[in-house]
């Protein structure tokens, strides 16, 4: 703008087998949560009308699956509100995700429950990442929107380079649309950019961070820059 719940809490009730100290920790269940303010809301190099927005998110994972939400909320603008699930799998560097993008507003009111494709303000896309390093780490991804609100069922690839030293991580990235026209009225870089981010450790469980970012969108001769606050 980027995770069932029930089933993997059973499964991991269902584990009684003795295994070594590593494979306990990765059949556990782990809960993570946070949220950022972000100065503008601008998501693969579209600006959604928050100035600012309040994001939320949440996530449970077990043995390398992911079941998630993740939310966007103007504080002021126009922009519609968004609720989104996803649910992914990390197989070594490969994640596949599939997300559930939904949006509505006051204004734009939005049944949650209605996925009939001409009327929904659901939208389904699939995605595959490849990621490689640590301290230097590349980021590959693909991404399809395969239902919904999109009829022209969008493609989109990134490619990000990210390095990190200390407390401190800098960003490079990429974005083309290959087909579709939700990001563009046509193929091309939607999404070119760099950001920089501090980790702010607050306690020994509790950790914040400031971040800046400067995107250009050259399909839409459009240039942001945003400052966020998370936690």
């Amino acid at each position: 703008m980027i995770r069932p719940l029930t089933l993997l809490s059973i499964f991991s009730l269902l584990l009684s087998i003795s295994l070594p100290a590593q494979e306990k920790r990765e059949r556990e269940l782990e809960l993570n949560s946070g949220a950022e303010i972000v100065s503008s809301y601008i998501w693969r190099g579209q600006n959604y009308s928050h100035t600012p927005s309040l994001q939320p998110w949440a996530e449970l994972s077990w043995r390398g699956f992911t079941f998630g939400t993740w939310g966007a909320f103007r504080i002021t603008g126009q922009g519609d509100d968004e609720i989104n699930f996803y649910i992914s799998k990390e197989t070594g560097p490969l994640t596949i995700a599939i997300w559930d993008y939904w949006s509505y507003s006051k204004t734009n009111p939005s049944q949650y429950f209605n996925y009939e494709p001409a009327t929904t303000s659901h939208m389904f896309e699939g995605q595959a990442m490849l990621s490689f390093g640590e301290e230097n780490r590349f980021n590959f991804l693909f991404s399809s929107i395969f239902y919904g609100s999109d009829p022209s069922k969008s493609i989109y690839g990134e490619a990000e380079y990210v390095k990190s030293f200390g407390r401190n991580q800098i960003s490079l990235f990429t974005g083309y649309q290959f087909k579709g026209e939700y990001y563009a009225s046509s193929a091309g870089f939607v999404n070119l950019g760099c950001s920089y981010l501090r980790h702010l450790p607050l306690n020994e469980k509790l950790a914040s961070y400031i971040s800046l970012s400067f995107i250009v969108n050259p399909s839409a001769s459009s240039t942001y820059f945003i400052v966020a606050v998370g936690i």
